[in-house]
């Protein structure tokens, strides 16, 4: 596929990222024309444990207790990936899946039943290709590889003897590769028939493959200015380590004093954030860095490049620890940007800031008129030069691993709109008034005393369409998008913080809440913590040590946090903003997490219906009737089939498909799908009966179990009273 298509290949290797976001940054640093394949999805990392259906959970009494075991070790010795389920749909399919083009996403595994449905489903992997045993017509194809010919006596029996039994194309082709000069087509036509004869006759035992890694030779001597470098950085590094920061901090103050006594000049600092402890982006300092931009492309020696919109041009800005002049009526003045680190162990951050610096005979021109003027100019190169933007949060632990600050970004260019969402043309039309009645809203917020917010609760079966909303509520209000990744917010001051750094005319979406963090187990009604009560005490023991462990490396976000960070005091910090959730198991959640006033409007996104069918059908084939509208209006009221599946059955395959055969081929895969649904109905039926006799044989056994037991005490009980008389 690669050759073929002269694409680069990205062997992603689930288990060495780190967790969602760090996925994320990944999938973006790859380039244009590639393949990313994640080979043997389904023992890289346990997705499929991650989200169960209701009866799935009732046969979790039938587990193993060795693959708990299992898992527990490898939480406790750190090996088990933190990438989720959610993590991955949302980087191959969701928001972030527009971020970079002409890409295919590839993934094996030698199990498909063991994957989630949500990984697999049409529209994520759109063409599900089976990879069989080899078969007469493959064996021709590497018969004529291997020993270049296209016909044989033998070729009878080799047929005969390959429907028969099961062996790959490897075992094949290594039988008939010859082993020596001497071996000819009929010496290794024989060796195959031989190994299957043998295949059919003998279970046989798991080829084993002996991999020999190559040690890495030692690097290169550094030079004589390598080691210049390391030593310099050594003895710095010891100065910041043994000398104690509160030192550093007061000899730097009495420099900066000595220096004023000396001098005329006047410094004022604008900061990044508003607050010591970092909570509030300044727009002050945003609207300087605007109006600096073009000062600097100018006059600045040093220049940090940064793509624009659509990649079309460069943007030039002010480096760090780099200064600037510009002249207002006359008068010089002088803009710095410098980065300062905290060496507090506990929160270790960088903190930006520009200082404008001017002679103290200027100070109420520039304190009164120059200001003003930067900051009018600065806010009008903001307006003109806006570019929407997603954005992913950072780790708590490391801010400055890939951007600066706590959030990421890159340009939001997801094509998505309402005019091309398959769903019900009265369903969109409340939504577009809803959300026009939102922006025009501030006054009557105000006056009802609301923050100004509103919460979308996207819930219904994986393939819907929940991403897709999304994308196009962005694109309609024109907002940007900040995709909150729970998995990587260390606890629930963090959370409030990263809130407080969203600006406003934003969506904050939260995908897939029912499994990104176990909120719902936070707060458990009385019947669920009785039945946790009858787990075995074992296992009881082993989960409440499985949580000490990692508590350390897990978030810390709770149900609580997360109520007041999106609807408490804090949620009226920052206006015109829309909060959306998205989930496949509505019923999964915590009933205040998604009641009224939190998520205002609930949108089920259901199975295609013909409505949704035409929408989907004049946006990929530009036909609005067709012959065989009528038979597809009939499937799919009696089949439920997600818009994405319907989207991958219409899309043209090759250049020769028109609408007939696309139209042909959904009418295949909807009656394949009504098949398979009634025999699904029929399974689910047998082992609804098989739990309920497992059920009653358990009761059964308790039962007879506490009538023994209690014969058992009254036979002590009989047996004292004739002792006694």
């Amino acid at each position: 596929m690669a050759n073929f298509l002269e694409y680069d290949v990205y062997d992603l290797e689930l288990t060495a990222v780190r967790d969602n976001s760090d996925l994320k940054r990944i999938l973006l640093d790859t380039t244009e024309k590639s393949i990313v394949l994640i080979e043997d999805i389904d023992c890289t990392i346990d997705f499929a444990g991650q989200r169960r259906s209701k009866n799935e959970e009732d046969d979790e009494e039938d587990f193993e207790d060795d693959e708990f075991e299992k898992r527990l070790k490898k939480e406790r010795d750190g090996t088990m990936c933190r990438v989720t389920l959610s993590g991955l749909l949302n980087a191959i399919d969701g928001l972030w899946s527009s971020c970079s083009g002409e890409k295919i996403i590839v993934f094996t595994t030698n199990f498909v039943d063991n994957l989630d449905p949500a990984l697999i489903r049409r529209g994520r992997m759109d063409n599900h290709i089976e990879m069989s045993y080899c078969k007469f017509e493959a064996f021709k194809f590497l018969a004529k590889n291997y020993l270049g010919i296209e016909s044989h006596d033998l070729y009878g029996e080799v047929k005969r003897l390959l429907e028969e039994v099961d062996m790959s194309p490897a075992d094949v082709a290594e039988n008939l590769m010859p082993k020596s000069d001497e071996e000819d087509a009929d010496i290794c036509l024989e060796g195959l028939i031989k190994s299957l004869e043998e295949e059919k006759h003998n279970s046989k035992s798991p080829r084993e493959l002996n991999k020999h890694t190559k040690m890495l030779e030692a690097g290169s001597i550094w030079g004589f200015t390598g080691t210049t470098m390391a030593s310099l950085m050594f003895f710095w590094s010891m100065y910041r380590q043994f000398v104690p920061y509160q030192i550093r901090d007061y000899l730097e103050k009495c420099f900066y004093k000595m220096i004023g006594l000396v001098s005329n000049s006047v410094h004022i600092r604008f900061t990044e954030y508003t607050e010591d402890k970092g909570l509030k982006k300044s727009q002050a300092y945003d609207s300087i860095r605007n109006y600096l931009s073009s000062k600097s492309t100018a006059r600045a020696q040093r220049l940090k490049a940064n793509e624009s919109k659509n990649s079309k041009s460069l943007v030039l800005s002010l480096d760090d620890h780099e200064a600037v002049e510009d002249v207002f009526q006359g008068v010089k003045v002088v803009w710095s940007l410098s980065v300062r680190k905290s060496d507090n162990e506990s929160n270790s951050t960088e903190k930006r800031y520009l200082t404008l610096s001017f002679h103290n005979r200027d100070r109420d021109m520039i304190t009164t008129t120059y200001l003003d003027h930067v900051m009018r100019v600065g806010k009008e190169i903001g307006l003109k030069n806006r570019e929407r933007k997603l954005y992913t949060n950072n780790s708590s632990q490391d801010y400055s691993s890939w951007r600066e600050g706590r959030w990421s970004n890159v340009p939001f260019e997801h094509p998505a709109t309402f005019e091309t969402l398959a769903m019900d043309l009265e369903k969109k039309d409340e939504i577009k008034k809803d959300l026009i009645k939102f922006t025009k809203g501030k006054d009557y917020y105000m006056k009802v005393g609301k923050p100004w917010k509103r919460g979308y609760l996207l819930f219904g079966p994986p393939g819907t369409g929940k991403s897709t909303m999304i994308a196009a509520i962005a694109n309609f209000l024109e907002y940007d998008v900040y995709d909150l990744e729970l998995t990587t917010v260390k606890d629930n001051s963090e959370l409030k913080k990263l809130m407080l750094d969203t600006k406003g005319k934003s969506i904050v979406v939260i995908e897939d809440i029912d499994c990104s963090l176990d909120l719902t187990g936070q707060r458990k009604k009385k019947k669920e913590e009785d039945e946790d009560e009858e787990d075995e005490e074992k296992k009881k023991e082993a989960e409440k040590l499985l949580k000490r462990e990692r508590s350390e490396r897990e978030s810390k976000v709770t149900l609580s946090g997360l109520l007041n960070a999106i609807d408490g005091l804090w949620s009226a910090c920052s206006g015109e903003k829309i909060i959306v959730f998205t989930t496949n198991f509505v019923d999964n959640l915590d009933p205040a997490l998604i009641r009224r006033g939190r998520m205002d409007n609930h949108i089920e996104m259901s199975y295609c219906r013909f409505e949704a069918f035409k929408v989907l059908a004049k946006n990929y084939l530009e036909i609005e009737s067709h012959n065989l509208y009528g038979e597809i209006e009939r499937l799919l009221e009696e089949t439920d089939m997600s818009p994405a599946d319907v989207a991958e059955n219409l899309m043209p395959k090759s250049d020769e498909d028109d609408a007939y055969v696309c139209l042909k081929r959904l009418v295949k895969s909807l009656e394949e799908e009504k098949e398979k649904a009634k025999k699904l109905a029929e399974e689910e039926k047998k082992k609804k009966a098989e739990r309920d006799e497992r059920r009653k044989k358990k009761k059964k056994t308790e039962e007879e179990q506490k009538k023994n037991k209690e014969i058992e005490e009254t036979g002590y009980v009989a047996q004292d009273s004739v002792k006694k008389d």
